[in-house]
């Protein structure tokens, strides 16, 4: 039981610290992919992935978050949509672990 303790603990220092950087630009999209694989490691899905020959831009969608990858290898999402999916990880942290967001802005 200890040990399951620490682990919870781990995981919820770690996205209290992750959190905050859900909304920026160049971090947004990999700490959505990171929370993603510690709240749910078997149940993430690639909805959706489209490949636009005009401008070398790859959309995905990955546990509902839409982003993009250029032709530089670089991923991106949108201002709207890393807030929106700010929204979406403040319900889920508050549903996972209560007090997650106690210390988080």
């Amino acid at each position: 039981m200890q040990m399951a303790d620490s682990c919870f603990n781990a995981k919820k220092e770690i996205s209290q610290k992750l959190y905050q950087l859900l909304t920026d630009t160049s971090k947004g999209v990999i700490v959505h992919y990171i929370l993603s694989n510690i709240w749910f490691p078997k149940g993430n899905s690639q909805d959706n992935f489209f490949f636009n020959d005009a401008d070398v831009t790859v959309e995905y969608t990955y546990n509902s978050l839409r982003f993009f990858e250029n032709n530089h290898k670089r991923m991106f999402a949108s201002e709207e949509e890393l807030a929106l999916n700010k929204r979406r990880w403040t319900a889920t942290l508050k549903f996972c672990c209560n007090d997650c967001l106690v210390n988080a802005q």
